[in-house]
Order: C-alpha cells, then structure tokens, then sequence
C-alpha cells in the first residue's frame, strides 16, 4: 500500500522554490524590527567556534613542541607545555559549553517566534477551516507542532558550523604549510574530492528523506484515525480491520526507514575510506622530512594533529548535509502552510474588493438578514445544493429549515456563517460579533468550565460568576458546578459531558452573551422533548432573529417561517403553528405575521 500522502516531485527537490520556502521561514524572523536578540546570540555563536578554532591551532603548534620536548626530556619544557595544553583543554570545554547554551536558546527563541507566527497564520481568515475542506495540506497541526523545532535546531548551526569549519581548516592548512610545502595542497585536493563524492554518494538520500517523513506521516495519520473514530470502531469490532490497516502503514515506512539505513552506510563507506587516505599523508609527505633532518619529531605529532583536526572539520560539515537533507522536507511542509494562508487571504481580499466576481458577495451591517439571488455550492465545486433563493429576515423573526436530507440545509447554515462562498448571489448580514452559531455538537474547549461558558469570548473579567450561575440554572445544569469543582475546574468536557448537556452549555452561551441572531443546526437534538421547550423558550424571550435546521416538527411552533429546501428548488411560508408545548415560566411567542407564500 503506498502512502495516502501525495507529494509534487518538484518538493522533493533542493532548487529554487525550495530556497524561496526556506526564505519565507527566515526573513520574518531575522530581518523583523527588533531582532537584534538573535543577531546577537549569533554573533556569540560564531565568536564562540572562532575561539576554538584559534585555540585547536595553537594546541595543534603546541602539542609538536610538547613531543620535541618530551623526545629531549626536557622536565622544564615539558610540563609547563603540558599544563598549558590541559588549560586549553578546558577553556575549549567552557566555550563550547557557553556556545552549545547559546545556540540552544536561539533555537528556542526561533521556534517560539516561528510558531507563533505559524498558528497566527493558521487562524486567520479561518484558514484552517478552508485547508481543512480543501485537504491539499496534510496534518498541518503535525507540522506546527513537530516539525518546527528540528527546521530551527538545523539552520541555527548551520552559519556558525561552516564558519568555524571554514576557519578551523585555514588555520589548520597554514600550519601544516610550514612543516611541509606538499602536505597542505595535497590534503586540500584530497578534501575537495572527499567532499564532491559525499554529495554524489548522499544525492538519493534527499528523496529518500522525503519518502521516510510521508511514511511516517502516513502512519501517525492511521493511528490518529483510530483515536479519532474510537468509538465507532468499537461498535463495529473493527479492531482487525484496523490492525491491518496500521500494519500496512507500518510496513511501508519500514521499508523508507531502512531505505535510508541502507544508504547511510553506503556513506559512512566513502568517508571512511576517504579518512583513510588523509590519514596517510602525514606519512608520506612528513616523515621523510624527518629521516632526511629536515623537521624535528614534534612536527610529526603536529602534522597528524593537524590532519586530525582536518577530518574532523570535514566530518562535521559531512554530518551537517545529511541534517539539512532530513529537514528539507519540515522546511517545505511548512512553507506550504504559510503558502496556503497566503493564498487564503488573497482570496478573501479579492472578495472584499471584487464581490460577486467569484462567489456569494457578503456585505455586514444593519439588523436584519437579507439573500438576495444566491445560489451556493460545495467547496470545490462539485454540486450546486440550492439556487436562486432570496428573502428578507426582518429582525425578532424566526425561520425554521427543513428539507430532505442531503439537500443541503446545513449547508446553507455555513453560506450564512461565511465559510461556503462558492456561488453567486449576495448576503446582508448583521456583525459577526452579535451573530451566535449553534451546531449540533457544541465545541468544548480546553480548560475551565468558566471558559466554556463565555465562549469564544476568554476574557471573563466583564462576566460576574451569578450571571454565569444564573444561565446553566436556566438550562438546568444548575448542579454541574457543584458536581464538577466550581467554575475554575478544568476538565476534559467533550468527554463526561453528555451530548445533551454540551447542547445545553450552548444555550448557556447564548444567555451570557446575548447576540441578536442566533443560527442552530440540529442544537437539541440530544434533549428531551420538554427540555428543548425549554431552551427555545428561551430564544423567543430574548426576542433574537432565529434561523433554525432541525427535523423534529415539535420546535416548528416557536418559528414565524418556515424554509423548505428542496432538489431543484425551495419554498417560504408561514410556519405551521399547532399549539406549542409551553415549559413553565416561559410564554410562547404565538404571534405570526401573514406572509404570503413564495415558491421557487
């Protein structure tokens, strides 16, 4: 089974548009007002592998003198060299410490700042709802969470690890010039040609990377999947099912993990046949020096340190490549995020500027509700759900939806929401802020119950804690403070609430923060009968504008009109008023004007 995952070859390539992405990760960090904080724990990073640089070259000139002193027994010379090279030792330990706590902490500073702006990114324009629907962006909320820190951990020690490469290796050459003429250019050409087969040898381990990030990908996606479905499955038994759809991920991303053991050690063979060669040319260019008298012993020690040094240099930017390799695909995957809201924003600029032109032209302000003309389709495009449907909802008045299932009256709910605009035709709709909506499954956030009750809203300061006692008294959930730790507990509601009682929490919203229009989809479907008077009751006492969708006929009483969408074309009418059920302390509103019937 191949991944679900479909990437475009051209994001599994190191080219221009890859480099464009990664500019989109690090210009609004770096180049920002302000940012003189990273700028400066940059600048200690490289001073940091600067000063090691220089103190691997002075330990590289002492240890040759430390070994003559050594080979002519020389008490006097030798310890004091010796104590110097372990003092060296040290200070190297402390600069590497203080730059290691420096690059960390730039790390961290980055991926508070890129994540902040990610999440930022994602909300606005509700463009995780649109990603959501358009689903040409897989996991996004993975790759915020995941994939952010290992990008920002790669590029930090990347400028600072090729500087000091770069400077250690110059340092290192200079010296094993003045032992020996040859060496220096020899062990040049030799690196150069070291490196130019690593990245020959390591090219395919860029796809490859690619392929073990969708694989695992893949797989948390299967897994997650069971989570998200747990108790569906458990209805089912799909217990095997399951297991075999996970196994089958699970297979596929062993296969790219060992894809990539296997060509990590093709690599490791290269570099450790290159390291080979290197590490014979102190034999072949400097102990001949020494047999013929022409350097003492010591510069021996100090041509191998030298070369050591080398290697190792070159083993670090070798290791640094294969690094940037696996997070080129956290660098794209995220760009993409920050590209899509980009194009999100775009597109709701050219509505504002341009409606009509595209889709449902949407105008707010004023009280009442106005659809004039508007047809409305899927999100990409696929059906046409209802056309040419117009009418006026003056404030106070409540409309019932109804219709056969799938004809698309929740639908039209997210064309009122704004989240649909894929057709033609215009909206008037009051502010955002005095519109409520009211789904059939209340979100439940995570925290406090205080914080579900004046939702979205999470300033609770304006809200005194009798208003809030007062709305779940008046949808009967006056015990659940008590019964849960007061208003400040924090509990997982979606899970030990019922249905029933997240519906009534909704209405508990509604109280607190008294919008004027207030639209449902199917909010009572899991309360009683009596309890759903109730909480209509409660809309016809605050005199709110209602659009309602619902199947059951026992609510149609409390509506002035009633919308009936069907294939092909749509009706309004006055609502059928058999004498509604009345919940105690609430007056049914039983006046209806008389509307003339409108048939599409």
């Amino acid at each position: 089974m191949r991944s679900r995952i479909v990437v475009d070859p051209r994001d599994r390539k190191i080219n221009a548009v890859f480099f464009r992405r990664v500019a989109l990760l690090v210009w609004p960090y770096w180049l920002r007002r302000w940012a003189w904080t990273p700028w400066a724990l940059l600048a200690a990073a490289f001073t940091c592998n600067a000063l090691n640089a220089v103190a691997s070259g002075y330990n590289t000139q002492l240890v040759g003198e430390q070994t003559n002193a050594l080979v002519a027994k020389s008490v006097d010379t030798y310890w004091p060299l010796t104590l110097t090279i372990a003092a060296l030792f040290v200070g190297k330990g402390v600069v590497s410490w203080v730059s290691d706590f420096v690059t960390s902490y730039l790390e961290v500073h980055w991926r508070r700042f890129l994540t902040t702006l990610l999440v930022d990114r994602y909300l606005a324009n509700r463009a995780y709802y649109d990603i959501n629907i358009d689903r040409d962006i897989d996991n996004p909320d993975q790759r915020i969470q995941e994939e952010i820190a290992p990008l920002c951990k790669a590029l930090v020690a990347f400028p600072p690890m090729i500087f000091s490469i770069g400077f250690s290796i110059t340092i290192q050459m200079a010296l094993l010039s003045r032992i020996s003429p040859l060496i220096a250019p020899a062990i040049f050409v030799l690196s150069g040609i070291r490196i130019l087969a690593f990245f020959y040898v390591y090219r395919p381990g860029i796809g490859i990377a690619w392929d073990v990030k969708i694989a695992e990908a893949d797989l948390r996606y299967g897994v997650l999947h069971v989570r998200d479905n747990a108790e569906t499955i458990a209805f089912y038994g799909g217990e095997e099912a399951e297991c075999q759809q996970i196994d089958t991920r699970l297979r596929h991303a062993v296969r790219q993990s060992v894809r990539n053991i296997v060509n990590d050690v093709r690599v490791q063979f290269f570099i450790r046949l290159f390291e080979l060669a290197e590490f014979a040319l102190p034999l072949i260019f400097v102990i001949p020096l020494y047999l013929s008298g022409k350097i003492e012993f010591g510069a021996i020690a100090s041509a191998a340190m030298a070369t050591m040094v080398i290697q190792s240099a070159i083993g670090n930017f070798e290791r640094l490549i294969p690094t940037l390799s696996h997070v080129a695909p956290n660098a794209v995957r995220l760009a993409q995020v920050l590209e899509k809201s980009r194009e999100i924003e775009e597109r709701h600029r050219t509505r504002a500027e341009k409606p009509g032109q595209h889709s449902i032209a949407l105008f707010r302000g004023g009280d009442s509700i106005r659809v004039d003309h508007v047809t409305y389709q899927t999100p990409g495009g696929e059906r046409s759900l209802v056309r040419d449907i117009s009418f006026d909802l003056e404030p106070g008045q409540r409309m019932i939806v109804v219709g056969q299932t799938g004809v698309g009256k929740s639908s039209f709910l997210r064309v009122l929401a704004g989240l649909w605009t894929r057709g033609s035709g215009r909206l008037d709709l009051p502010p955002l802020e005095r519109m409520l909506f009211m789904p059939q499954k209340p979100y439940m956030m995570l925290g406090t119950l205080r914080s579900q009750l004046i939702y979205p809203k999470q300033d609770a300061g304006d809200v005194e804690d009798e208003v809030l006692l007062a709305a779940l008294r008046r949808v009967n959930l006056g015990d659940l403070v008590a019964y849960h730790g007061g208003l400040d507990a924090e509990q997982d509601w979606s899970r030990i609430l019922s249905l029933g009682e997240q519906q009534r929490i909704g209405f508990a919203r509604f109280l607190i923060s008294k919008p004027a229009h207030v639209f449902l989809d199917e909010a009572t479907s899991a309360v009683d009968v009596a309890t759903e008077a109730l909480l209509y009751g409660l809309l016809v006492e605050a005199g709110a504008t209602v659009v309602s969708v619902a199947h059951r006929t026992s609510i149609i009483p409390f509506h002035h009109l009633m919308l009936e969408l069907r294939e092909g074309g749509w009706s309004l009418r006055p609502a059928t008023m058999p004498s509604p059920p009345v919940a105690e302390g609430v007056m049914a509103d039983q006046s209806n004007a008389a509307l003339p019937e409108i048939d599409r």
